[in-house]
């Protein structure tokens, strides 16, 4: 037990001079990716019925799927299910990048982000239920833990993502991969095992990675 305890100690006081020595500078860290950040939007207030149930009513929704939704202006009106008019109303977001409001709990949040060619992206999202990119829908991450990264293709031109705010509350945005090829991300919501000192592991031990393909192709990983 003594020699597997202090071998790893050993290696990193032989190391970690040497290391320190051949450091005649400080590293360069790595640039943070591009992104489109969030701050203007048109919020409708909600104009659905929400619960702990397996269905729900959403008159926005159901514009989409009749095909009648676009891109709407200040002013423009959704009918509830209750005959009321509901307008879509600007909203900016705040110092901290989050968009709330007194009567935005289950609101929809429409954000057009024009693009000048198409190339594809990481939606970081939220506070959101789902959202909506381009007409495709997409799950979200309505406790805002901040793990959920989606892959969007931009189209050439303006690109529409339309959000169910859930608790009243969004931040968005979008990092831009740049040139670089269709690749695989890993995401931030990792599952591992613990390894205790003094006991030994288990023959087999399992953890779970998420992993972002960013490709426009059906990939197999095969563990």
């Amino acid at each position: 037990m003594f020699r597997y305890a202090t071998i790893p100690l050993l290696c990193l006081l032989v190391f970690l001079p040497s290391s320190r020595l051949a450091q005649d500078k400080p590293e360069t860290p790595e640039p943070e990716p591009a992104t489109i950040q969030l701050t203007d939007c048109l919020v409708l207030p909600s104009v659905g019925k929400y619960g702990r149930s397996p269905v729900h009513i959403d008159a926005l929704e159901a514009l989409i799927l009749e095909g009648k939704f676009s891109n709407p202006e200040p002013g423009d009106v959704v009918v509830n299910s209750d005959g009321e008019s509901i307008a879509w109303q600007s909203a900016t977001a705040g110092d901290d990048g989050w968009v709330r409001g007194d009567d935005y709990r289950g609101a929809n949040a429409c954000w057009v982000v024009p693009s000048d060619k198409e190339q594809t992206v990481l939606l970081h999202a939220r506070g959101h239920s789902w959202v909506y990119a381009n007409g495709i829908p997409h799950a979200g991450d309505p406790y805002g833990f901040g793990y959920v990264r989606t892959p969007v293709r931009l189209k050439k031109g303006d690109n529409t993502f339309l959000f169910g705010m859930g608790r009243g509350s969004l931040k968005a945005e979008l990092q831009l991969l740049g040139d670089a090829p269709p690749r695989l991300v890993f995401g931030r919501d990792w599952t591992l095992p613990d390894l205790v000192v003094g006991q030994q592991p288990a023959k087999q031990m399992f953890g779970a990675v998420d992993v972002i393909n960013t490709t426009e192709s059906t990939l197999e990983i095969v563990p």
